[in-house]
């Protein structure tokens, strides 16, 4: 879910001009670190940045507070000194929640603003959500996750379904994602990955998608 919702952020602020095509003219730390210089935020979207890297490893685990130990680094940190175990030459789909947790950094400098305040203001006040929704930070009063730890009710995650299967629609008929880039979601060309923007794709008879 953290993946997915913090993708829709991605497309409302592109949507409104906000975004310029690579992460480090957004994150100007990361533009000293060779990884990162050239990545486009279409690449971090579908997960082909050519980072091999296992989101396991205890030096992230600890900068993300997903473990009982904290590390040196808090997340902006990591992600400014971040080394993949390996890279590939070829431009292919690799799972690595390093590019989501980029993209919540992107999104707060686009925006001026939280990643909290983003998903309040962009999704759960315009779909008129009825419980407040949790978000993972990596200190405490510190940077919001994008990559995991998003938790809500059960009935405002299907007021989000709801909105997908409406094109991007609230119950009011507003938009409240464009329309375009539901679109781009439910035709995305590798079935078998997460591309066009971390949503997963079934292709059967009930059009299902996740």
């Amino acid at each position: 879910m953290s993946k997915s919702t913090t993708s829709l952020l991605i497309g409302i602020l592109q949507d409104q001009g906000k975004l310029s095509d690579l992460v480090t003219e957004h994150v100007a730390e990361l533009s000293q670190h060779s990884v990162w210089k050239h990545k486009t935020i279409q690449e971090c979207l579908d997960m082909r940045t050519n980072f091999k890297f296992n989101d396991n490893s205890l030096e992230y685990r600890e900068a993300t507070t997903t473990t009982t130990t904290t590390g040196p680094q808090n997340l902006k940190s990591f992600l400014t000194n971040f080394v993949p175990d390996s890279t590939f030459e070829e431009k292919k789909f690799e799972y690595c929640s390093v590019n989501t947790d980029c993209l919540g950094w992107v999104l707060e400098r686009a925006s001026g603003t939280t990643l909290a305040s983003l998903f309040q203001n962009h999704l759960w006040e315009p779909l008129g959500c009825e419980s407040p929704a949790l978000i993972t930070l990596d200190r405490p009063k510190g940077f919001g996750r994008a990559a995991g730890g998003i938790c809500a009710t059960l009935r405002d995650t299907a007021r989000i379904a709801q909105m997908l299967i409406n094109d991007g629609k609230n119950t009011k008929g507003e938009d409240v994602v464009p329309p375009d880039y539901i679109q781009a979601i439910l035709g995305n060309g590798d079935v078998e990955t997460f591309s066009r923007g971390s949503w997963a794709q079934r292709t059967d008879e009930r059009s299902t998608f996740v």
